[in-house]
């Protein structure tokens, strides 16, 4: 009888073990379907690595090699397709199902649209670790999933994803299981590898470059080639694996498993099975006949089953609130309201129709708190039930129970502070937008600090204009030349620093637009006159400097 783990699946060990079963009787079709996909495969792997290794030319032949590698794996996919169909019919004890040639046609179609993503999501589910385990089960599905591909090849990718999904747990044993029966069977061809030149040497006396040199052990030819044979043996397991696993996850709804047990039953056991289940019958009879059936006596006092007595006010209420119902509701004999108990006025009624909905929410909402905290409950049962130990939680149904309160609550705070975070996100809204809108001071001009690129080119002018408009000329010659710093940052000439000098600007701009060094020369001239000299700022020097911006603003940058 089939193991099962704590989700309902077979466990893993005994699936392992039902696998191997299963490839010692498979007939040897599955066998030769393998070798026929894999083995050409391997061999022109090995011959694409050692030419693109040490192969002089490999840059020549490296497009064309590349391809014939892709096609050699679609080839090999659609064999293991065919070894697929043979296991799951052996699995299943019935006949083996005949491929056409539209049955290969779809199944190397179906390949080349689904297999071909597995060389990119496998590598990057396993830098991820979390979704190794689903994406491998839904890569090797893939082969097991069309009894006929021209028929099921549409379905493939669906079946394929929803078979990965199922039992979790065995899926990472089992991979763990294999990864570490692979690392085992690496060792042992590399350790035959290695022992079997010497044995050679040692027994018969032939010479090799074997071993002359221990330094092929270190190649990487060897090395893959160690790993194609690895591949080709453990690739057998693997697939007859996940071929079982997809017949036990389809049994689930057609129970091709029970068929199968049938099948291998024996003419007389199954007569002995008949004889069973006659003999069964009685313990197995519907309960009004052995209520006809039982004899009247002490014996018949005892309860046919046994388990925890149900309060009859319990039962009562839940009776009533299962027919109370929609679906059972509408059947049951509608009752006349007596006077006193209908309200007379409409706003009576009005009010008694809310507090029956507002009772129904709140009846509703404590029913729906209450099946989340249970459910939480056997989470926390199952998942405690499913260690190593396999010993159970130790926890009583009540602490399972309120630690799932606990939880509930939890999630529900979590939730309530979200919500107050939004809220008051949303209060702030209001002031930071009219901190927006209120406008900004301008900059201070007699701070050495003020950068150019603290404001526009065209908000500088208007600033000028307004400190020429109050007499501030020299702020205003400030304000113009900030400007002028602005438009050459804006076309990219320079880079406007706080610790750059108006020298090292002028450098900058003599190797990015040498024909605007001219008018920046005389707005430096201007501005240091009246900035950093003792010439006062006149409303002519402000209006040279304005006729300097508007030439850098239409110089090319040459």
């Amino acid at each position: 009888m089939r193991r099962s783990d704590a989700t309902g699946g077979p466990g893993p060990l005994q699936l392992l073990d039902e696998s191997a079963g299963l490839l010692r009787r498979a007939p040897p079709a599955a066998l030769a379907a393998h070798l026929a996909g894999t083995v050409p495969f391997l061999l022109g792997a090995l011959f694409f690595w050692a030419d693109m290794s040490r192969g002089a030319m490999a840059w020549q032949r490296c497009s064309l090699g590349a391809l014939g590698v892709t096609l050699l794996y679609l080839w090999k996919r659609t064999w293991q397709s065919r070894m697929g169909a043979i296991l799951r019919a052996a699995a299943a004890g019935a006949p083996v199902p005949r491929w056409t040639g539209r049955d290969w046609i779809a199944a190397a179609a179906m390949h080349a649209r689904l297999s071909t993503w597995s060389l990119l999501l496998l590598p990057a589910a396993l830098l991820c670790m979390v979704p190794f385990a689903w994406v491998y089960a839904h890569h090797q599905n893939l082969t097991a999933v069309c009894a006929t591909p021209a028929a099921d090849a549409d379905r493939a990718r669906a079946r394929a994803t929803a078979l990965a999904r199922l039992w979790p747990h065995a899926n990472h044993y089992a991979l763990i299981v294999l990864l570490l029966f692979g690392t085992f069977l690496f060792a042992n061809v590399v350790a035959a590898a290695v022992m079997l030149p010497m044995l050679a040497k040692s027994f018969l006396g032939i010479e090799s470059w074997f071993t002359l040199s221990a330094d092929w052990v270190f190649d990487s030819t060897f090395l893959v080639t160690v790993l194609a044979l690895t591949h080709l043996v453990m690739d057998l397991l693997v697939k007859t694996h996940y071929a079982l696993r997809c017949h036990y996850g389809d049994a689930r709804r057609t129970g091709l498993d029970l068929l199968a047990e049938l099948r291998r039953l024996a003419p007389a056991g199954r007569a002995a099975a008949a004889a069973l289940l006659l003999a069964a019958l009685p313990a197995t009879a519907p309960a009004d006949f052995q209520r006809t059936a039982v004899p009247a006596g002490p014996a018949a006092a005892a309860p046919l089953v046994s388990g925890p007595s149900i309060p009859a006010e319990d039962l009562d209420a839940d009776l009533r609130h299962t027919l109370s119902r929609p679906e059972f509701a509408w059947r049951l004999p509608r009752e006349a309201v007596g006077e006193d108990e209908e309200p007379r006025t409409w706003l009576g009624r009005t009010l008694a129709a809310i507090a029956s909905g507002v009772k129904q929410a709140v009846d509703w909402t404590g029913r729906t708190v209450r099946r989340i905290g249970d459910a939480f409950g056997r989470w926390l049962r199952r998942s405690a039930s499913d260690g190593p130990d396999r010993g159970g939680s130790g926890l009583a149904d009540d602490d399972l129970r309120l630690l799932g309160w606990i939880g509930l609550g939890f999630i529900a705070a979590l939730v309530l502070l979200q919500a107050l975070r939004i809220w008051r996100s949303r209060r702030r809204k209001p002031a930071d937008a009219a901190t927006a809108a209120a406008p900004a001071a301008p900059p201070d001009l007699e701070d050495e600090s003020v950068l150019a690129t603290h404001l526009p080119e065209e908000e500088w002018l208007a600033l000028a204009a307004r400190m020429r408009d109050t007499g501030e000329l020299r702020k205003a010659v400030r304000a113009v030349f900030l400007a002028m710093l602005a438009c050459l940052a804006r076309q990219e000439w320079i880079t406007v620093s706080r610790a750059k000098s108006n020298l090292e600007y002028r450098r900058e701009l003599a190797r990015r637009a040498r024909t605007a060094a001219a008018p920046f020369d005389e707005g430096v001239r201007l501005f240091e006159r009246s900035w950093y000299g003792t010439h006062p700022a006149t409303p002519e020097s402000i209006g040279k400097l304005e006729d300097n911006l508007e030439a850098l603003r239409g110089k090319p940058p040459v």
